[in-house]
């Protein structure tokens, strides 16, 4: 099955943390928090705090107390924030054992960033699967952001893999109606696919074949809780060669027939 990187929060908008903090608390999932335009402080304890400019992208880890605040009542920022379940790999490598990390959003990140805050509304209102795809992609972006600025960290190579993994992966939902693999995959990312097989392991601990199945399963959950398509215009759409392919697969997958998925969906 996919990886699923799921966000259980998301807000965006001016804040005046100097006038109403954020008081320091531990959350359960990782924050990203971005500051998009103006300025604000981020609280540590022990009344410890650290600068928040312009274009500072954070990273906080699980439980790790800190808070929101401002130098005073003045003091204004828009912002971006979402929690999420977890994290890719190699954005943990880079944290190692830190609490924290700050960044920077370049140019090009924040005009697509604000491009998904505009979609985040209508994705947390998404059917379970589709939601959970599409979540899937913020925080590979997020994570993709987040990396561009830690090349001291991180070594060239692992940010690329990172970068390859997202693109693989939307060439995949894309191309899903087409019936391919990972020779396909690889054709068109100009890579091997041994090289392919071993960047997926790295990134994703699965192989192409697994994340292959798990879109295509649940693009036909998708349509499945429609009744306007037959079991073969669903599997043609999703990339298997007949009704029975696109069964053994669901079921693998689901441990339940597609028909079965259907009734209990009706």
């Amino acid at each position: 099955m996919i990886e699923i990187l799921d966000i259980s929060y998301f807000s965006a908008g001016w804040r005046w943390y100097g006038r109403k903090p954020v008081l320091p608390h531990g959350r359960e999932l990782w924050e990203f928090q971005v500051i998009l335009e103006g300025e604000c402080r981020v609280q540590l304890m022990n009344r410890r705090w650290l600068r928040a400019g312009e274009g500072s992208f954070w990273l906080f880890r699980p439980g790790f107390v800190h808070g929101w605040s401002g130098r005073d009542p003045d003091t204004k920022c828009r912002m971006a924030v979402f929690h999420v379940s977890d994290v890719p790999g190699s954005v943990k490598q880079v944290m190692g054992e830190r609490n924290f990390v700050e960044s920077c959003i370049s140019t090009q990140g924040k005009g697509e960033l604000e491009q998904w805050k505009k979609r985040m509304p209508g994705i947390l209102e998404m059917p379970v699967p589709l939601r959970a795809l599409r979540s899937t992609a913020v925080v590979m972006e997020l994570g993709c952001w987040f990396l561009e600025n830690q090349q001291g960290e991180l070594r060239e190579e692992e940010t690329g893999a990172a970068r390859l993994l997202r693109q693989s992966l939307s060439w995949m939902s894309s191309h899903l109606h087409e019936g391919c693999g990972v020779e396909e995959l690889a054709a068109a990312m100009r890579r091997s696919p041994q090289h392919l097989r071993r960047i997926f392991l790295q990134e994703s601990g699965q192989q192409p074949r697994h994340h292959f199945t798990g879109l295509r399963v649940a693009r036909a959950k998708e349509l499945l809780r429609q009744d306007d398509y037959t079991l073969e215009v669903i599997s043609e759409a999703v990339g298997y060669s007949c009704a029975a392919a696109l069964s053994r697969a669901f079921k693998k997958e689901t441990g339940m027939t597609a028909r079965a998925y259907r009734e209990m969906n009706a």
